[in-house]
C-alpha cells in the first residue's frame, strides 16, 4: 500500500475546493424562484430565459399599458402584465439598495 505524499494530498484538496466552488458558482447562476409560484407564465419564462433577459428589465421599467409588448409569453401569462411583472419579478428579483 502506498501512502500518499503531502503534494498528493494538497492536489486532492485543491481539486475538491475547486470542484466545490464550481458546483456553488453553478446554483448562483440557476433562475432564483424560491417563494415564488410556479405557474405557467413563469415556466414560459424560465424556459426561454435567453429572451427573459433582455425583456424583463425593459418591462418593468416601463409603465404597463395596454400596448405594452407582453413578449413570446402573452399565452401563458393570459395576457395579463401583473402576471408577467410578478415572474419577472422572481427571475430577476430586484437588488437591494
Amino acid at each position: 500500500m502506498k501512502l500518499l505524499s503531502l503534494v498528493d494530498i494538497l492536489t486532492i484538496t485543491a481539486c475538491v475546493e475547486l470542484a466545490t466552488a464550481v458546483k456553488i458558482a453553478a446554483s448562483h447562476s440557476q433562475v432564483h424562484t424560491s417563494g415564488c409560484t410556479r405557474d405557467n407564465c413563469l415556466r414560459a419564462m424560465i424556459a426561454r430565459k435567453t429572451a427573459a433577459t433582455p425583456f424583463c428589465p425593459g418591462f418593468m421599467a416601463s409603465t404597463a399599458t395596454a400596448t405594452t409588448s407582453l413578449g413570446p409569453w402573452a399565452t401563458q401569462c393570459k395576457m395579463n402584465h401583473s402576471r408577467i411583472s410578478s415572474a419577472c419579478k422572481c427571475m430577476f428579483p430586484p437588488t437591494p439598495t
